[in-house]
């Protein structure tokens, strides 16, 4: 697997990218028990069918934490390349999207978009104030809060 990492989540370069151990604690399965990067963690958790739509109002809108290429991903039968993007923010945290990009010279490829998430989350919301909720994840605790009055 290739990761391209933001410089604010890098410690160190030894044999690859070693990340902080923030990164490292939330995303498990892009890492060996060294803290290297994993060969192939494919398939990536909790997969479900998504649209190029959602993809790109979510990349418009949000900038991803990080990027990542899988190579020779099996998904419905075929052999697929991974384009993982992943995203840290709101209901989409410790998650993000996956594009499969299938190269096929006898027909025009049909790229597939889906979202992976580390846990299938499940929130609680909780009124902070005026316009201003807490939600807080069943299963996992991840936090994230709206201010919707602006």
């Amino acid at each position: 697997m290739l990761l391209n990492i933001p410089d604010a989540w890098r410690d160190e370069n030894v044999r690859g990218v070693k990340c902080k151990q923030e990164i490292k604690d939330r995303y498990p399965i892009f890492f060996d028990g060294r803290g290297f990067l994993n060969n192939n963690p494919w398939p990536l958790p909790n997969l479900e069918k998504s649209s190029f739509y959602e993809f790109y109002w979510c990349r418009s809108g949000r900038t991803f934490n990080a990027e990542g290429h899988i190579f020779n991903c099996e998904y419905e039968g075929r052999m697929h390349h991974a384009f993982v993007y992943i995203i840290d923010h709101g209901h989409m945290g410790r998650g993000g999207y996956v594009v499969l990009w299938r190269y096929d010279y006898q027909q025009k490829p049909e790229p597939i978009v889906l979202k992976w998430a580390i846990c299938k989350h499940e929130f609680e919301q909780k009124r902070l104030g005026n316009c201003w909720h807490l939600y807080t994840c069943k299963h996992c605790g991840l936090k994230y809060d709206v201010a919707s009055s602006a």
